[in-house]
Parts: structure tokens; C-alpha cells; sequence
């Protein structure tokens, strides 16, 4: 049971902050200017933005000292499908170091002409 909750329950908790980012809580703002998204994420003690780049076809980011990163990832993910209006999936690595990188990809439609 332990195993199983500890491959689900990350998937549970990004999705259910995509969601919650998604319906509006957050202004687009936040996550279309990087300096400005940088500072939010230090003022709330969730990590140290690095790197990070953004336009329709994706978003990367590295962040150090990454805390809560589940959040993080959810948070960032549903401000990135509001900004640019698109379901999106997320892949990501943490170091042992706490070296959070992830890359949120637009999802394309099967009926592609």
C-alpha cells in the first residue's frame, strides 16, 4: 500500500493545484514575467528561480532550494495552460540537492489534419 501511494500521490497533489491554479487564484502575470514569478517564489520560501524560459510551445525552469515542490509544479503548470489557453502535461526531476527542473509541454489534439 506505501509503494502505491508513493507513485500516486505526487500525481494526485500536482494535479489538484493545476487545478486550483487553473480556476483563477493566481494572476497570468505572475508567471509571464520571469523576475516578477522569481521574487514570488523567494518571498513565499519556495525555492530560488534560476533558470526559466516560456512561449506557447512549453515552459523549463530550474529552481534551487526548492521547497514543496509538488506545489510548485501544480502551481506552475495551471498558470502556464491559463496564460496560453492549453492542457499541458509536466515532467520533472529533483536532486537529492533540492534542484527542482521541470518542463510543462502543451498536450496536442489526436484529430491533427
Amino acid at each position: 500500500m506505501g509503494k502505491k501511494l508513493g507513485v500516486i500521490l505526487p500525481v494526485v497533489v500536482i494535479e489538484t493545484q493545476r487545478r486550483f491554479t487553473r480556476s483563477g487564484f493566481y494572476n497570468i502575470e505572475e508567471i509571464t514575467d520571469g523576475e516578477r514569478w522569481r521574487n514570488q517564489l523567494i518571498l513565499r520560501g519556495m525555492g530560488n528561480l534560476k533558470e526559466y524560459e516560456i512561449s506557447p510551445k512549453g515552459l523549463r525552469f530550474r529552481l534551487d532550494n526548492a521547497c514543496m515542490h509538488l506545489l510548485v509544479l501544480g502551481m506552475v503548470q495551471g498558470l502556464y495552460e491559463r496564460a496560453f489557453e492549453k492542457e499541458s502535461s509536466v515532467q520533472w526531476e529533483l536532486s537529492e540537492e533540492g534542484v527542482l527542473q521541470a518542463e510543462i509541454s502543451p498536450l496536442f489534439s489526436k484529430f491533427l489534419i
